[in-house]
């Protein structure tokens, strides 16, 4: 498969589509860009093809596209024109701020953000692990839109605990309070699946489940829990049910807290939750390989608690 005019058209307006906007292209968007000179069918074949190149990449199956490393790089070799170099202020602009860096390698990317926001006009965010000894292999600077960066930019002032009550069950806090109700709320669980597919939040949020397991002993779930955050986790179990008998156990539990919602509007937002994380560019929605399989789907809640603690004392026990 080689590059023609029209793929290189193609390839040329994602990048300045998504240099805009920070948002994965879809081929409505290019064909408007287009003034619908091209059919968003043939947008979308030509998409594919310029995917199968390495040249764009898909985030998931239900999102539009985005350059790749590749792609940019075929970009800035072939397509881009303007080939003036900078001028002298913003050269001189460039080489103070880098010559004022500290070079320990988070100040260094903390100062690279710094000096792009600068030049920019735009909000920069930077995102880097926890660890003593921390050296960077590789730097990439990608654009994300304003959602996304609103994101990025409050985790610095969040703080996430855990704390016991007087009967010894476990409540979560935030920044100190307790929102050990709120964080089941359905509206909660689908705003957490949506900036769980963000890389930096990822980040941030494995660091502190990391340090809590370190701290005490923990039973903690989650969707990425046992292959991302826990990898040895001393006992691992996928616990799954079918997402009908899961929708009617959450619209039970919703009316029963006082916050009742239609079992058919619970059941969509589940599908489509499912469907996400399983979808998910960043620690995707599945088991391990050392994981043991529990379904409770034929099972009332003691059962359940039943099976899980059988399964917990035979891995410890063994």
């Amino acid at each position: 498969m080689t590059m023609d005019a029209r793929k290189q058209r193609v390839l040329q307006a994602i990048v300045a589509l998504y240099g805009l906007e920070g948002e994965p292209v879809g081929s409505s968007v290019l064909a408007n860009y287009f003034d619908m000179a091209v059919s968003s069918a043939t947008l979308r074949n030509e998409m594919a093809a310029l995917t199968k190149l390495g040249l764009l990449e898909q985030p998931h199956t239900s999102a539009g596209r985005v350059p790749s490393a590749k792609g940019y790089r075929y970009y800035l070799d072939n397509l881009l024109t303007d080939d003036q170099p900078l001028d002298r202020v913003t050269r001189a602009r460039v080489d103070a701020v880098f010559a004022s860096l500290d070079h320990e390698p988070e100040k260094l990317a903390q100062g690279a953000a710094k000096a792009l926001a600068a030049i920019s006009g735009c909000t920069a965010a930077v995102s880097t692990p926890c660890a003593e000894d921390l050296c960077i292999a590789h730097y990439e600077v990608m654009q994300v839109g304003r959602y996304t960066a609103a994101v990025l930019a409050a985790l610095p002032d969040i703080r996430i605990g855990m704390d016991h009550d007087a009967d010894g069950m476990q409540r979560m806090l935030l920044n100190g309070e307790d929102v050990t109700a709120d964080i089941r709320l359905p509206e909660i669980s689908m705003y957490a699946s949506a900036v769980s597919a963000i890389q930096g939040v990822r980040d941030f949020l494995m660091e502190m489940q990391r340090s809590l397991a370190r701290e005490r002993s923990v039973i903690m779930d989650g969707r990425d829990i046992g292959t991302v955050v826990l990898p040895d986790a001393d006992v691992k179990i996928f616990l799954y049910a079918d997402v009908e008998v899961r929708a009617k156990r959450r619209e039970l539990e919703l009316r029963q807290r006082g916050t009742p919602k239609p079992y058919e509007e619970v059941l969509r937002e589940m599908e489509e939750r499912d469907y996400n994380d399983t979808h998910r560019a960043a620690a995707p929605l599945r088991a391990a390989d050392d994981a043991i399989m529990v379904d409770t789907s034929s099972m009332d809640f003691d059962a359940s608690l039943a099976l899980l603690l059988d399964v917990i004392r035979g891995s410890v026990t063994n």
